[in-house]
């Protein structure tokens, strides 16, 4: 069976609209069902309408608690003094973007040479040299260079 494209189903989509929004064409169409099928069909549409309406339902209680969310911020903002300006401001982006003002990773890997030389890698980027060759030589650095196991050793 071939799968329907998407533009039969929707030539089906609006032939069905046009024949079910017109009693006439609707009668033409279901003349030669009985009681016991138009019974069936009443109950598998009467099921859709359910659906749809708690669909509809679920949606109108999501917009109304996003509103609700939008008061309050907006009363928040009201009591501390800010207004929408003071959201868009770019000296308050450009503040919050400073790479500075960013804290700095702790390492998640730590490895120490022979010669006692430290190695950090906080886990995010490229891998370092040192740790690239480690991993190439059998070493699990996930095991055996947590930082957080070889400074509680020390």
């Amino acid at each position: 069976m071939v799968a329907p494209t998407k533009e039969s189903t929707e030539d089906f989509a609006s032939e069905f609209l046009n024949v079910m929004g017109r009693i006439r064409r609707l009668r033409k169409y279901l003349r030669e069902c009985d009681s016991a099928t138009l019974i069936v069909m009443r109950d598998r549409l009467n099921e859709l309408i359910f659906e749809r309406e708690s669909e509809e339902i679920a949606e109108l209680e999501a917009a109304e608690a996003k509103l609700r969310s939008i008061a309050e911020v907006k009363q928040l903002m009201e009591e501390r003094g800010l207004s929408d300006d003071d959201l868009l401001s770019t000296e308050a982006l450009q503040e919050a973007t400073n790479k500075e003002a960013k804290k700095v990773r702790k390492p998640k890997y730590l490895y120490k040479d022979e010669n006692g030389q430290e190695f950090r890698w906080n886990g995010k980027g490229k891998t370092p040299k040192k740790f690239a060759e480690l991993i190439e030589s059998g070493v699990d650095i996930d095991q055996d260079c947590l930082a957080r196991k070889i400074e509680s050793q020390s």
